[in-house]
């Protein structure tokens, strides 16, 4: 976990894997470098727009992107480390 970084691509450069929210601008980032990605969309009762903008990608480039629900994210450790 790393506060706000200016050269934010240093650091998805040096990344074997992120685990992220599903934010439109830190997916679209990650899509662009390429770096595999875990995403676990933030889910609220007044939106789910970001279990919208992870599923989308996950289904445009599953080779890239896997999500899960952040209530089943601790029993997903497994998938997330072996992806």
């Amino acid at each position: 976990v790393v506060e706000y970084h200016h050269e934010i691509e240093l650091l998805y450069s040096a990344a074997d894997l992120v685990v992220c929210r599903a934010g439109a601008g830190t997916l679209w980032e990650l899509e662009y470098v390429g770096v595999k990605t875990c995403i676990i969309p933030l889910e609220t009762s007044q939106t789910d727009h970001q279990v919208y903008n992870a599923q989308a990608l996950c289904q445009q480039k599953p080779n890239q992107f896997f999500m899960t629900r952040q209530s089943c994210a601790a029993r997903s450790i497994d998938t997330i480390i072996s992806y």
